[in-house]
């Protein structure tokens, strides 16, 4: 073997080397907290916090993590902050990601019970392969997506789709954007149509609601139970510089 594929070789296996350390300093303690891996891009960060809210409003008693700086979120953090999550009974942890912490495996050896993907009409579906190498129990994806088709064939046991696409299994019938706010009215993979309203008022906090209802359906949650999360959610104030 070349000095080059060594090279190589070993930038293929330290992620999993790392995931593995990690796996036996912290434990497994996914195996008792459910991971819910949302990977976005920033228009539709919103998912995380409404899934939180349909989550705390369903006395799943959530926990969630969300990178804020620049660089990508660091695994150690990740493995940590679910560790934690375990210590303080939470049933799932929500973990907000972007492209570019998939990118760097920041989320090697991670088993999620649940992703979901929406924001990424240009990126490969073999981004996602090594993040979804132990087969999520359920993955939720943007059926308006022009990359839908072959996202589509990611392994899950569960998969259910949302947006504004006729065969969206959640799909966006209607909306209205007003100026504290916004309303839309979606059919559920059951036929059973509901409203839900957001404090946000833009096309993406539509997008955004359309997802976390398609992972709280997919999860067994109630409609009248997501219609409250929904409600409860307060956006966050933007911070003084």
């Amino acid at each position: 073997m070349s000095e080059v594929t060594k090279q190589e070789s070993k930038k293929q296996t330290y992620p999993e080397m790392r995931a593995k350390f990690l796996s036996f300093y912290y434990g497994h303690p996914e195996k008792n907290v459910k991971p819910i891996v949302v990977v976005s891009d920033k228009k539709h960060a919103p998912i995380s916090d409404f899934l939180f809210e349909i989550l705390k409003v369903a006395d799943k008693n959530p926990a969630i993590l969300e990178n804020k700086s620049a660089s990508p979120i660091s695994a150690r953090k990740v493995h940590k902050t679910l560790s934690k999550a375990w210590q303080n009974e939470n049933s799932f942890l929500i973990i907000r990601v972007d492209l570019d912490d998939v990118i760097s495996n920041s989320l090697a050896g991670l088993n999620p019970h649940m992703v979901i993907l929406t924001g990424f009409d240009s990126a490969h579906p073999d981004i996602f392969r090594g993040l979804l190498k132990s087969a999520p129990k359920c993955l939720v994806l943007d059926r308006d997506s022009a990359n839908f088709s072959t996202i589509e064939t990611l392994p899950a046991d569960k998969k259910t789709s949302h947006g504004h696409h006729h065969d969206a299994k959640t799909k966006i019938e209607s909306h209205k954007l007003y100026k504290k706010g916004s309303e839309a009215n979606l059919k559920l993979p059951s036929s059973e149509k509901i409203t839900v309203a957001s404090f946000l008022a833009n096309e993406d906090s539509i997008k955004s609601m359309s997802a976390a209802v398609a992972a709280a359906d997919l999860l067994g949650i109630t409609s009248d139970i997501i219609i409250d999360g929904l409600a409860s959610y307060e956006p966050k104030k933007p911070t003084s510089a």
